[in-house]
C-alpha cells in the first residue's frame, strides 16, 4: 500500500512526457444519463483500473453520487480503495479464493461466488461474509447452472453466509438480434422469485451491464452494473443519448527531421517516403497503450491537424508525418487519443482500425501513467 501511495506522490512531482486527462464531468454526466434513461439504481464498475481511467481517480470523481455499491474485480482493488480512504460498499465480481474470503477483514465488502464448489468451500470455512451468487443464464463462463440452484440454496441456508444478492451476465446484449438475450431474460425472470422466497432479506438481483441496460424494463432486477457506458462508450444501438468519452492522452514532439524520397522509417522499413516528408517522434508506443496494429494506419493530432502514424509503432516511440504542420518544433503538444468520437485519433476510430473494442485499448494504458482529473 505504501509503495502505491509513493508511486502516486512520485507521479505528481514529476514533469511527464505523457499525460492522461480524465473528464470528471463526462463520467458524472454519462452516469446520470443512464440513471435517467432507465430509472434503476446503478452500480458503477471500477474494475481493471476503472477501464484504464484510474481506479482511485474515478472513485474520487464518483463521490457526489449515491450508488448502491462500487463494483471491482479483485480483493486487491478493494485494498487499494480502502487504503486510500474510500469506504463505500463494494462488490467483488471476480473469483476470490475461499480462504481469502474467509480472511477478509474489510467491512462493507461482498464477494461473488461463481460455482457450487466455491460455495461449498466458503460455507465449510465458516466465514461470516456477504455474497452475491452468480447464476449462469447462458454466458457459460461463471455461475451455478439452474440445476444446481436447489443444492446451492440448501448449503447457504445452513451457513454463516449472508446472501446479499444474486447476479448473472448477458452474453449477446449488443448482438445483431435479441433472440438469445430474451432467452436469458426469460430464464432469469423465472428464477428470481425462487431466491427471493429462500432469502427474504435479499437486497440485490442484477443481470444487466451497459449493453443489457437497454432491456432494463423487461428484466426483473433492481440494479444495473455500469462500466463501459459510464466512460462514454455505448454498447447497444439504442444508447445514443449523448454519451461522451472521458479519457484523452497527450504527449509532445521529441524530435523532428526531414526525409528524402526513398528513405525508410522504423523497424522493418515498412514506410518508404515517396516524396520529401517531415517526420516527428512522439514518446508513446505499445507499452504506453498505442496499439502496434496502428502502424501505418492511425494518426495523432498536432495543432488540430491529423498527422498519420508512419512506420511501425515501437515499444516507446511512434513516428508521425508532420509535413502539414510547418511550425512543429521540439516539445510541440500532441494529442495521442482524442476524447471526441469523431476525431481520427479517437479510441472508437482506433478500435475499428485494430478490429477490437475501445475497452481493449483503454485497459492497456499502463497504470503508472499520470491521470489528471479535469472538469471539462
Amino acid at each position: 500500500m505504501r509503495i502505491f501511495q509513493y508511486v502516486r506522490k512520485f507521479r505528481r512531482t514529476q514533469d511527464p512526457l505523457i499525460e492522461i486527462k480524465i473528464s470528471s464531468k463526462a463520467i458524472l454526466d454519462n452516469y446520470r444519463l443512464f440513471e435517467n434513461e432507465y430509472e434503476v439504481p446503478i452500480a458503477p464498475v471500477l474494475k481493471s483500473n476503472a477501464y484504464g481511467h484510474g481506479l482511485l481517480e474515478v472513485a474520487d470523481i464518483l463521490s457526489p453520487i449515491t450508488a448502491p455499491m462500487l463494483v471491482v474485480d479483485s480483493i486487491h482493488e478493494v485494498q487499494l480503495l480502502r487504503g486510500n480512504g474510500i469506504y463505500r460498499p463494494i462488490l467483488v465480481i471476480g473469483y476470490t479464493r475461499p480462504e481469502a474470503i474467509a480472511r477478509n477483514k474489510q467491512r462493507n465488502v461482498a464477494f461473488t461466488l461463481t460455482s457450487l464448489a466455491q460455495i461449498k468451500a466458503v460455507v465449510e470455512s465458516g466465514a461470516r461474509v456477504s455474497v452475491h451468487i452468480k447464476i449462469d443464464t447462458g454466458m457459460r463462463r461463471q455461475g451455478i447452472v439452474p440445476q444446481e440452484i436447489d443444492d446451492a440454496i440448501r448449503l447457504l441456508k445452513e451457513s454463516n453466509v449472508s446472501v446479499e444478492g444474486i447476479c448473472s451476465h448477458f452474453a449477446d446484449a449488443d448482438g445483431e438480434t435479441d433472440v438469445f438475450t430474451r432467452s436469458q431474460i426469460a430464464l432469469w425472470n423465472a428464477l428470481v422469485p425462487q431466491w427471493q422466497s429462500a432469502f427474504p432479506s435479499l437486497g440485490y438481483w442484477h443481470l444487466a451491464a451497459t449493453a443489457g441496460s437497454a432491456f432494463a424494463k423487461e428484466v426483473d432486477a433492481n440494479m444495473v452494473r455500469l462500466g463501459t457506458g459510464m466512460y462514454g462508450f455505448p454498447r447497444h444501438p439504442s444508447q445514443t443519448f449523448g454519451l461522451r468519452p472521458a479519457l484523452s492522452m497527450h504527449s509532445l514532439i521529441t524530435g523532428v527531421k526531414d526525409l528524402a524520397p526513398g528513405e525508410h522509417v522504423g523497424y522493418n522499413c515498412t514506410f518508404t517516403a515517396e516524396k520529401p516528408v517531415r517526420i516527428a517522434t512522439v514518446p508513446v508506443g505499445y507499452f504506453e497503450g498505442v496499439d502496434r496494429r496502428l502502424s501505418n494506419k492511425g494518426a495523432m493530432t498536432v495543432e488540430g491537424v491529423a498527422c498519420p502514424i508512419i512506420g511501425r509503432v515501437s515499444m516507446n516511440i511512434s513516428t508521425i508525418d508532420v509535413t502539414n504542420c510547418p511550425t512543429v518544433k521540439l516539445e510541440t503538444p500532441v494529442t495521442v487519443f482524442s476524447n471526441k468520437s469523431e476525431d481520427p485519433n479517437s479510441l472508437v476510430k482506433f478500435a475499428d482500425m485494430c478490429n477490437t473494442t475501445p475497452l481493449e485499448l483503454l485497459v492497456h494504458i499502463p497504470q503508472h501513467l499520470r491521470r489528471v482529473v479535469v472538469n471539462t
